[in-house]
């Protein structure tokens, strides 16, 4: 498996160590099996003799195939006239000497149409031209493409790779990344976004072209940077770990203006206005669909939310008002005790509905703990605390790190001595706080490493489904979730049609469309009879629960349930 990983890198690895602003060019060649070692020396010397040192080969050796790439920089004098002398050379190579072909593994284009008749000859290239006229004598079907008589097509119209953001700057794109996406199919992958924000660095640098750039820059903020989900996890399918959600961020930073650095500044600072206000909404939203009903509610905030181009939120029927700060009480612990922050987001918001007497996640994780033999330790005046990861997606960097610093020193006053560990229960605050240099364990790990081991399962839960939030997955979670969810329920079923749910914090709110297409195939993963599902973020379990018609609740709720006395 390590081998073909590495195997499976090369394309984009090597794509990743041209240099910056340069395009990568690749082919793939054929030669009779028993030809091929001289094709790979000769092939070689090819490359090397017309200055693609930096060149490499690979393939699949069994059918005689070779890959080879290299990069160059068409904006240079001289450069497509080097990469003409060496495609000629290229052709007369393959085709003559060796009796290969030029085209192996994928099929032929603008790249290779000069050289088709040296690779068939000049008879049975008359013949495919008059099979092509008669049955497409207008030339509307890919014209140009196999059959050209343009022998420099090869370098027109060239791709360009332009400089255009340091986090992209070495994408090929290859389009390993589109997968994970939850906005693929929607609106764009992080490689559309990629090419989009290269188009534009490329006509700001030509110049001209006003009303395309315009164009591209108004198209941008809904389908390019409303609709990302910023989860990064494209940076896991990308061998060189490109962060795509990371360079939105940043255009979200560019884009503001003074009235939104005001209006961020003032939200910073007032943090625990905004828990108390979002906990009344949801109480009041909660109230409001128990008396009027889910449809007129839901038709009403669609239509506001469309009025105002996503600036008022439409929140799903499963938000409830959160339970706030969780009591403690003093323990027999003999384990130690245990530094706990719930984060902000499961102290607004409380857990869906479900018909098992479940705890909100918050009062579930200071019962597993007094249980387990820890004492919990809860900070005091918890309201407005946070991590500033929510700043952070939506481009106040600054912002994010001062409420970052406030929330660490509020735990380091309270962590004291005889801590054995800090947990926060939502995995997404886990992630921020360990990048920004924080002490601070995610939910899953910890409640695997140190309370299963100490509890009882006294009536495990018949089956459940298991969603992996994004970043539980960028910190290599799953094994964790898993493992737990296998001690709570017989059969654990994954939602492995998905991969983030789109939620994205309070995204899910404003652009509900996106939740909705991520997870649009994942109801096939969920088993008849399946009622309940798990995650480590309680905001995705929002969303998989108004989308997926099962309740999803945090992962600590239904091991407090099984295990509870």
């Amino acid at each position: 498996n390590a081998l073909w990983d590495i195997r499976k890198g090369l394309f984009a690895s090597a794509g990743a160590s041209r240099d910056k602003g340069t395009t990568m060019l690749t082919e793939d060649v054929a030669a009779p099996i028993d030809r091929l070692p001289e094709l790979v020396g000769k092939l070689r010397h090819l490359l090397d003799d017309h200055g693609y040192q930096d060149a490499i080969i690979f393939g699949h050796a069994l059918a005689g195939n070779l890959h080879f790439q290299m990069a160059e920089n068409f904006d240079r004098p001289g450069a497509a006239d080097k990469f003409v002398a060496f495609c000629d050379a290229l052709a007369n190579l393959i085709s003559v000497d060796l009796g290969g072909s030029l085209k192996a593994e994928h099929g032929t284009g603008r790249a290779v149409a000069p050289y088709v008749e040296v690779e068939w000859g000049k008879k049975a290239y008359a013949i495919m031209e008059r099979v092509k006229a008669l049955f497409d004598p207008d030339s509307r079907l890919n014209p140009g493409v196999m059959l050209n008589a343009d022998d420099r097509i090869h370098v027109k119209n060239l791709k360009s790779m332009t400089e255009a953001d340091d986090t992209i700057d070495l994408c090929i794109e290859c389009g390993f990344c589109e997968p994970a996406c939850p906005s693929a199919g929607l609106t764009l992958t992080p490689r559309q976004r990629i090419a989009v924000t290269r188009e534009q660095a490329r006509l700001e640098k030509a110049g001209g072209a006003m009303d395309l750039m315009e164009a591209l820059a108004d198209g941008f903020v809904h389908a390019g940077m409303d609709t990302c989900a910023a989860c990064n996890l494209c940076s896991l399918r990308c061998p060189v770990g490109i962060e795509t959600g990371t360079m939105i961020m940043g255009k979200r930073a560019e884009k503001r203006g003074k009235t939104a650095d005001r209006v961020a500044a003032l939200a910073a600072s007032a943090t625990g206005a905004i828990e108390t206000g979002f906990g009344f909404a949801a109480g009041a939203q909660t109230l409001a669909r128990s008396t009027i009903g889910n449809k007129t509610i839901d038709s009403v905030t669609s239509t506001l939310n469309s009025w105002s181009k996503g600036k008022i939120p439409r929140p799903g029927k499963s938000m409830r008002p959160g339970p706030g700060r969780p009591k403690t009480v003093e323990t027999t612990a003999t384990r130690g005790r245990v530094l706990y922050f719930p984060a902000c987001a499961s102290r607004m918001f409380g857990a869906p509905k479900a018909d098992l007497d479940l705890l909100p996640v918050t009062e579930a994780m200071v019962a597993l703990l007094a249980r387990a033999g820890y004492q919990p330790v809860v900070p005091e005046k918890l309201s407005g605390a946070c991590c500033g990861q929510p700043f952070q997606s939506k481009g106040f960097p600054e912002e994010a790190e001062k409420l970052g610093r406030k929330l660490a020193d509020k735990l380091d006053a309270t962590r004291g001595p005889g801590v054995v560990a800090s947990v926060t229960d939502m995995s997404t605050c886990a992630l921020h706080i360990q990048r920004d240099g924080g002490e601070m364990r995610d939910s899953a790990e910890f409640l695997l490493d140190m309370v299963l081991p100490h509890l009882t399962i006294t009536r495990p839960l018949p089956s459940i489904a298991v969603h992996h939030n994004c970043s539980a997955q960028r910190m290599d979670e799953q094994k964790h979730t898993e493992a737990l969810a296998r001690a709570v329920a017989r059969d654990v079923a994954v939602l492995t049609s998905t991969t983030c749910c789109g939620f994205a914090g309070d995204k899910g709110l404003y652009e509900p469309e996106l939740n909705a297409h991520a997870l649009r195939f994942a109801k096939n993963d969920v088993p008849e009879g399946c009622a309940l599902g798990v995650t480590t973020v309680s905001t995705c379990a929002m969303g998989l629960t108004d989308t997926l018609g099962i309740p999803f609740v945090s992962l600590a709720s239904a091991l407090e349930y099984v295990s509870r006395p």
